[in-house]
């Protein structure tokens, strides 16, 4: 088992096209694909290039706050022309429908250029709803398509053209759905029944695990940036560096993070509403009111419910059971999902259970989005030199 650790200097803020992500706070219009805020769950303060008082004041998101036995790698380059433009190669897709239990669920399915059969993967998208313009989705998209293989972009669930609502899902039923997208994309024409895996993007790789250990229809799991850790571990995590970024310090500093642990318990039934609500309405009077405003107001909201299917899971007992190929990547600067923690955690499972062909990917220097940083500052950034790197020689060594 190896641990690879890759160079580049601190990401900066970041956006795309159609799905603008920050890397510090990432901001996104598809949360938690490209940043996750939720997976997270917590509060996202808009964070470009302005003042502190103007970060502290412009909250975007919120979900909640509790809120990756080798050998040498294979160095094969994409059978698809470097030069080839990604507008061709995301261009075209075929809407598909498929079926999961009750639901009619939709998606983008995208065919290589060349003919079949070829393999295949599904992407589980990041937390909150799902968006087909993904500017970060279609980046790993492009990488896939480029190595011949299709791509299947599912719309979760309430999400564009799918029935249902992610906001009443579990975990178990979301990566029920991806189990669905895998069979279907199995019984199309042109497909390689024996290469048909899933990639999961940021929450989407917490996801993963469930999905893989339930089914030996995927022949392999992709973790692009899910943290391998609890979700209320994961959202302290985030938390902290969100009041840090937004200016909070000293005594402030506690005390909103204090918020969050009363939230937590309110969360897990452990304390009255009484007495979150007294907290919260001094966060409000607080110089952070911005960042309290992001706490769910009513003792009724939905994310209360939500996060109480969600918030303690620990997707770890999951990569215990996972017997296909893996591949997690993370970025040493994430301040979304704790990297190192999750290294440690999966590593020390694959260790323990003898996988024989697991591999963890810390790119230094990257942040959630993986970015390249020196296009974060471009309309269109793209994917991260190592990242890229890691990504054609792992497809390239299993997936021909």
């Amino acid at each position: 088992m190896w641990l690879v650790l890759t160079g580049g200097p601190l990401d900066t803020p970041s956006r795309g096209p159609s799905d603008p992500i920050f890397s510090g706070f990432r901001f996104a219009t598809d949360p938690g694909e490209a940043n996750s805020a939720g997976e997270i769950m917590g509060i996202l303060v808009y964070s470009h290039t302005f003042d502190r008082e103007t970060k502290m004041r412009i909250t975007v998101f919120w979900m909640f706050v509790l809120v990756f036995y080798v050998g040498t790698p294979s160095t094969a380059a994409p059978e698809t022309a470097p030069g080839t433009d990604e507008a061709a190669l995301l261009a075209s897709p075929e809407e598909v429908y498929f079926e999961s239990e009750d639901l009619t669920l939709s998606g983008l399915l995208f065919r290589p250029s060349s003919v079949g059969p070829y393999p295949a993967v599904v992407f589980i998208r990041g937390s909150g709803p799902s968006s087909r313009d993904s500017y970060w989705a279609r980046a790993f998209a492009e990488v896939f398509l480029r190595h011949n293989i299709a791509v299947l972009l599912p719309d979760k669930r309430g999400s564009d053209k799918s029935e249902g609502d992610w906001r009443h899902a579990d975990f178990e039923e979301l990566a029920g759905d991806t189990i669905a997208a895998v069979e279907f994309l199995k019984a199309q024409p042109g497909m390689r029944t024996d290469a048909v895996g899933i990639a999961g993007l940021s929450q989407g790789g917490k996801i993963a695990p469930i999905a893989a250990a339930g089914s030996d229809d995927i022949a392999f799991v992709i973790n692009i940036v899910g943290a391998a850790t609890s979700l209320v571990e994961q959202v302290s995590w985030e938390m902290f560096h969100t009041f840090r970024e937004a200016g909070v310090s000293g005594v402030e500093l506690q005390k909103a993070l204090e918020l969050q642990v009363l939230a937590e318990k309110y969360l897990r039934g452990e304390i009255d509403w009484a007495r979150f609500e007294a907290a919260l309405s001094r966060g409000l009077e607080s110089p952070w009111r911005p960042v309290a405003e992001g706490f769910p107001q009513t003792e009724d909201a939905w994310q209360w419910t939500f996060f109480r299917g969600v918030g303690d899971y620990d997707p770890l007992p999951f990569w215990r059971a996972v017997k296909q190929p893996v591949l997690v990547i993370y970025g040493e600067e994430d301040r979304n999902a704790p990297a190192v923690r999750s290294t440690y955690r999966l590593l020390r499972v694959f260790l323990e259970e003898e996988h024989p062909d697991a591999s963890v990917h810390v790119i230094a220097g990257a942040g959630h989005a993986l970015w390249n940083p020196e296009t974060t500052d471009t309309h269109m950034p793209k994917l991260h030199p190592e990242v890229l790197e890691t990504l054609n020689s792992w497809i390239g060594s299993r997936l021909r």
